[in-house]
Order: C-alpha cells, then structure tokens, then sequence
C-alpha cells in the first residue's frame, strides 16, 4: 500500500508533466527499499485482517471501499468477499514485484492509475482527505496550546524541568539498582552471558548464535570479562527516569565514561511517562563491555573498534 501510495503521487504529477530523471530515479529506490524488507505473504495477511476489523467499524466510521465490498452479504458472506477481494488484489498488481513496479513506471498516468493496488490507494485517499485536514487543524491547535502547558507546568514546578525527550534532548539521573515488583520476585540489576545461554529454547527470540556459544563454552572473553561476575556482564538496572525516545541514548558514569545503550524499559515502569514510581521503574541498558565483545570477539570487526577510543586508547593500537 505503501508503494502504490507513492505511484498514485507519482501518475498524478505525470499526468501533468513528465516526470524528472531525478523523480523516476527516487521511486526506483523507495520501491527496492520497501521490497528489501517486505514478506508479501505477511503483508497480504496484514491487509486482510485490517479490512475485516473495518467490517465491524461502528456507524459514522465505516469505510465506503470496504462497505462497497460487502454490500449486500451478510454473516460469512462478508469474510469471503473480503479474501477474495484481497486474493484478486495480490494477483492483479504489479507492484508486489521489482522488476514489475518499475516497468509500470514506464506506462501512462492512466495505466498506472489502473493497477489495483493504486485505484485503493486513490479510493483510501479520497476517505482519508477529509481526516487529514481535521488533524492538520486540530495540530496547529495544539501547537499554539503547547506553550501555555509549558508554561503552566514550570509555574506548577516553580523552577526549570527537563525537556520529556520528543524531539528534543533529555538528561536523566539515578543509580544502578535492582528491584522487587510482587512478593518473593526479585530481579538482580546485572545479568551475564551465562543468562543468554540458559536461556535459548531454539525458537525465536531465544536463539543462541553458534559461535556465541563456542565463545562461552571456551570462556573466550577477551579483556570484557567482570572479574567479581566471572563472565561478561550483558545488561544492567538503573533506576533513571526514561521514555520513548531515549533508545540508544548513552549511559554515563560519575566519571563521564560510557558504561552502555538505553534499550527498554521495565514493564512495571509502563506508565512512567505518567507517574515516575520509584520502586519500580528500572531503565534497561546494555553493558559496554558486551557491546565491544560482540563487535571483537563475536563479528571481529575490527574496523570499528579501530575507530573508537576506548579507555583513552584506540583499541586496535593496544
């Protein structure tokens, strides 16, 4: 859906002028981006159940394409009209292949605006305008208000607060710590490469890489082992007020020295964003030492390590 939006765009500005090289060029590779990570047979199973939620979309809300569909059956009936629907969809487009979206880039704004894919596109559209515009309006609304909330909230404070992260910086503070969310559960705040390989079952996500084992097997650490843990530290606690955004986002100790990534949060800590709790929210962060015995021992890229200063040494200069 997401290709055909693009050539729906693409036909109407052909069916003004001629496209630019530069134009052809930049679908061409949206069009290979998309195919790159795209299952067809998930994104067909995808599209199938979104049609058949938005049989059940209460009155006022319905969809005329949909509604268009299974004018007329009832019970069942309506399901097997929306399969088959989709089945003649996936079938007739040319757009669930490369070398096809690109031939059709060759056709004319009509040709083009006859593929399946793009005439539901149009038809999404065509709903979709009149939603577009009410947000648009409704986010410059909100826009103009967003400054009477800060102003508010530092009112509220009566001092400065830290920005929350959304499109702008954030600095958080804490301690590394463990926690405890329900009677004789307790969770540690570090965990180790021992805890990776017990706990593969084989089956996604829990899937040990061959040679991560061999490493743990022969104890092959390198330089990145915890002395008190005996084993590579992988993850660890703290108890830093986070949100969404913040993936990625360094780790710093007092010294100023990268300890780790921010990754996750806890699940007890779900509605910080709301009420910090401070029993319970925990930031979940990947260690440095394991993020480098990947890179080293595990990938043996050494390019990238070369590049890093680590401990105030270039690691491939050691």
């Amino acid at each position: 859906l997401r290709i055909a939006r693009r050539f729906m765009n693409f036909a109407e500005s052909k069916a003004k002028e001629e496209p630019s090289e530069e134009a052809i060029s930049n679908l061409k590779k949206f069009v290979r981006d998309i195919h790159k990570d795209a299952f067809i047979p998930a994104d067909k199973e995808i599209l199938m159940g979104l049609l058949l939620k938005a049989i059940d979309l209460p009155m006022g809300q319905e969809l005329a394409l949909v509604e268009e569909i299974i004018r007329g059956k009832s019970g069942a009936k309506r399901e097997e009209e929306i399969w088959e629907f989709v089945d003649d969809l996936y079938s007739d487009t040319r757009l669930t292949s490369i070398e096809e979206s690109e031939a059709l880039l060759t056709k004319s704004a009509r040709k083009i605006r006859k593929d399946p894919f793009v005439r539901l596109a149009r038809k999404l559209e065509k709903e979709n305008k009149p939603i577009s515009e009410k947000i648009s309006t409704f986010s410059v609304t909100v826009t103009a208000l967003r400054a009477h909330l800060i102003e508010g909230w530092s009112q509220w404070k009566e001092e400065l607060t830290y920005p929350d992260a959304n499109r702008t910086l954030r600095l958080s503070y804490g301690t590394v710590e463990a926690y405890k969310p329900r009677d004789a559960i307790s969770y540690n705040w570090v965990t180790k490469l021992g805890g990776v390989i017990e706990k593969e079952t084989g089956e996604d996500p829990f899937v040990v890489p061959q040679k991560l084992k061999e490493l743990y097997e022969r104890k092959d650490f390198g330089t990145y082992a915890d002395a008190k843990l005996g084993d590579v530290p992988v993850c660890f606690l703290a108890n830093t007020d986070v949100t969404g955004g913040n993936s990625g986002s360094p780790m710093i100790n007092g010294r100023g020295e990268f300890v780790g990534a921010i990754f996750d949060g806890n699940w007890e800590a779900i509605l910080g964003d709301y009420r910090y709790d401070p029993p319970l929210n925990r930031t979940i962060s990947v260690e440095s030492r394991y993020i480098l015995f990947i890179l080293d021992k595990f990938a043996g890229a050494k390019n990238i390590l070369q590049e890093l200063e680590i401990c105030g040494t270039q690691l491939g200069k050691q």
